[in-house]
């Protein structure tokens, strides 16, 4: 898991990405194959959508959580202020927080975490 979290951040990633790794059949070894900066958002086929809904987050939540995240990293910047101002994002802001309550209450939390 630590070897995502750092390849993530490596790679100058923000919000999520899909990492491609592979195990040798012959070693055992795991190597990196490539990363995606931005992967698919299908909903139903994309897998981060299929990851989110088997971790029981629903696919709108899944996006706003992505959202949410980016929100959170532009509005410290004095230019998108007035666009992120806290009445204009309250309904993400709200969904998102009490999904995160869900996820926490059940012992699921690194499921959001995961995701962002």
């Amino acid at each position: 898991m630590q070897q995502l979290i750092v390849s993530h951040h490596a790679l100058g990633c923000y919000d999520y990405n899909r990492l491609d790794f592979r195990r040798s059949t012959k070693d055992g070894e795991v190597y990196f194959l490539e990363m995606n900066p931005l992967p698919g958002l299908h909903p139903s086929e994309s897998d981060l959508a299929i990851e989110a809904m088997a971790a029981g987050i629903d696919y709108d939540t899944m996006v706003n959580m992505v959202l949410y995240e980016a929100i959170k990293r532009y509005s410290k910047n004095s230019i998108y202020k007035d666009i992120f101002s806290p009445s204009k994002i309250k309904n993400i802001v709200d969904l998102v927080e009490s999904k995160k309550k869900e996820l926490d209450s059940s012992g699921r939390i690194e499921e959001y975490n995961m995701i962002n």
